[in-house]
């Protein structure tokens, strides 16, 4: 898995740092995730999903991050706190449709 996609965003606040060193912080966890689902794969071990969880609800994640529709930084930025919202509260399994289908919905929402 490649994470190299995501676009840095101008710092210009400490509001914006706070929000992207939280959403570092969620890639980074992301990315050991696919790497130890990688490591559970090349062993062949039988492992429970609930185990490595967000190796799979990240799908709705890097769906909804890698959405090309909206690539102004403010519609990014509602992205970004809305993503920090629903992995801070763990609502991120509870989202179970293609993550571009609700980034769509979301910015709908707004405009």
């Amino acid at each position: 898995m490649d994470f190299s996609g995501i676009t840095n965003l101008q710092v210009t606040s400490r509001y914006l740092l706070s929000y992207q060193f939280d959403f570092r912080e969620i890639l980074h966890m992301i990315f050991n995730a696919h790497k130890k689902q990688e490591e559970i794969k090349k062993l062949n071990i039988q492992s429970d999903p609930w185990d490595n969880y967000l190796y799979y609800d990240s799908k709705f994640f890097l769906d909804f991050i890698f959405n090309e529709n909206f690539i102004k930084p403010e519609e990014r930025f509602i992205q970004l706190i809305f993503l920090n919202f629903i992995f801070q509260n763990e609502f991120l399994g509870n989202f179970k449709k293609d993550g571009k289908y609700i980034s769509n919905k979301l910015m709908n929402f707004f405009m």
